[in-house]
């Protein structure tokens, strides 16, 4: 190298300015921070302060092409985030490459350290985002969730990468790299259900496979497990869990149960953590139940048959006793075998605690899907949950609002549709959401939270072609259907009121909340 090449690079100086910018992605919550005596900048709840104190201006050193091994032993840039926020937080680190700035961006790298680990990036590997019109670059280096109470630190270091030659750059070494970090916070609504604050995910699912599936990232599984928001029956909002979920096991009536949801009316979906047995002998214990008898008919698919129709404007009504421990039909209808089931451990098991049991809305979803609807027994009818779970591979649409329950011509049925009552089952719609794959997805989900290691019924219909068909979630993490007459494990759901409840705890399996 020439001597007068040697007195540029000598010469040449890559400045990063670090400035803090806070700001919201959603109108309604906007913060921005303004710089302090000791550099450190306070949001709402959460703090980050700079190691530099009062120098905000840092100086890179070997502003010319160095390995990355060099790169990193330069002195860091350092920030540390602290969440005083009543719940987990998650943000982006943003390099924002300002006007000044004369060094062509795809020739640096930038180097972030945190958790003891470096993480080297090539800026031409990363996509600029566009949301911002301050900067006419800006690259998203890290998004990283924050629990309560916890801090992060992070050291920023930029460097050319060693590849970079004289020629590569119009005025050889004599650029400047011109920055700003900034902090953004990833805002999300919350909701807090008894007692425990979950952040509220704003994505649209993908129901066309299971989530998490074997190829989930544990990154992604972080960001894509959670609570979500959506309509439902009660003509409300209802707040669903989905995938893996650690901290919403219950504990009410002395037995274990997972939160579902929250009902568009406020009253708490639960689902017991294990199947139901039954003992038929002082010597054997059954934990398997036939849904209905093996008669060829459409009406074995519904929780009752005969009576009056269970529309969507008018519900059955199945009442219950809880002096005398009745239930009763007030449509007047049959009960199928799994009812009778589900009635007989709420009997058992739930009477003393009824009056903190509400009325909930059970979709036993009988509308039309496709095929030929009841024309005779040999006849092939899919009923509606088939045809927004089943279908299509590419249009799955599962829904927590129960669809107008009529046949193919509008008339209504006398089997099966919206009832009201204190006990059922989950739907199969209610398992898309949370996760489970559909039926002829390759990938299963076995973590779940609703995944129960063995296979259980659900509420929700498949078909009838001279055999009456219902859906199944499987023990290998996925949805399935089978004939009424076969044998699954069943698993009951309630509704909680939430009116006079007392609870405690922080909805991890280990400390669930316990419920008085």
């Amino acid at each position: 190298m020439r001597k007068s090449e040697r007195i540029i690079i000598g010469c040449t100086v890559l400045i990063m300015v670090l400035m803090l910018i806070i700001s919201s992605t959603y109108a309604f919550f906007s913060y921005k921070a303004e710089q302090e005596q000791l550099n450190e900048f306070t949001a709402p709840c959460y703090d980050v302060t700079y190691a530099q104190g009062d120098n905000d201006n840092v100086q890179i050193l070997n502003a010319y092409p160095s390995t990355d091994e060099e790169g990193l032993k330069q002195t860091p840039y350092t920030l540390t985030v602290t969440n005083n926020c009543p719940n987990t937080i998650t943000y982006n680190t943003i390099l924002n490459v300002t006007e000044e700035s004369t060094t062509p961006n795809y020739l640096m790298k930038v180097g972030v350290t945190h958790d003891s680990e470096d993480e080297i990036l090539e800026l031409k590997n990363i996509t600029p985002d566009e949301t911002s019109s301050e900067f006419p670059y800006r690259y998203i280096l890290t998004t990283d969730s924050l629990e309560q109470g916890k801090s992060k630190t992070y050291d920023f270091r930029a460097w050319m990468n060693e590849n970079v030659k004289f020629t590569d750059v119009d005025n050889g070494f004599n650029t400047s790299f011109i920055n700003k970090i900034s902090i953004e916070l990833i805002y999300r609504e919350t909701k807090t259900i008894l007692g425990v604050t979950y952040p509220i995910i704003e994505e649209e699912p993908n129901f066309k496979e299971g989530f998490p599936n074997a190829n989930t990232s544990e990154d992604d599984i972080t960001k894509g497990s959670g609570l979500y928001k959506t309509e439902d029956d009660y003509g409300g909002t209802s707040y669903i869990f989905r995938g893996q979920v650690d901290n919403n096991y219950v504990h009410f009536a002395n037995q274990d149960w997972r939160i579902l949801r929250v009902n568009g009316d406020g009253t708490i979906r639960l689902m017991l953590k294990d199947r139901i047995t039954y003992q038929e002998t002082t010597d054997i214990m059954f934990n398997d139940f036939v849904y209905n008898p093996s008669t060829p008919q459409h009406d074995k698919v519904g929780f009752t048959s005969g009576g009056d129709p269970c529309l969507i404007d008018n519900p059955c009504e199945v009442t219950y006793d809880n002096v005398s421990r009745k239930f009763t039909n007030e449509n007047g209808g049959t009960n199928s075998n799994i009812k009778e089931a589900l009635e007989e451990w709420y009997k058992t098991n739930l009477n003393e605690f009824d009056e903190q049991i509400a009325y909930g809305l059970f979709c036993n979803d009988i509308s039309y899907g496709s095929g030929t609807d009841d024309t005779g027994s040999t006849s092939t009818l899919h009923y509606g949950a088939y045809q927004r779970l089943a279908s299509s591979s590419t249009n799955v649409t599962p829904t927590l609002v129960c669809p107008e329950q009529v046949d193919q011509n509008k008339q209504p049925r006398t089997y099966g549709g919206l009832y009201k009552s204190k006990i059922g089952l989950i739907t199969a719609d209610e398992l898309a959401i949370g996760g489970y794959s559909p039926m002829y997805s390759t990938s299963k989900n076995t973590t779940d939270k609703n995944y129960l290691r063995r296979s259980y019924w659900t509420a929700s219909p498949y078909s009838s072609n001279g055999n009456a068909n219902v859906f199944a979630a499987v023990f290998t993490g996925n949805l399935e259907n089978d004939g009424t007459y076969n044998s699954w494990a069943v698993v009951p759901v309630i509704n909680l009121k939430t009116d006079k409840l007392t609870y405690s705890g922080t909805g991890e399996v280990n400390d669930p909340i316990d419920i008085q």
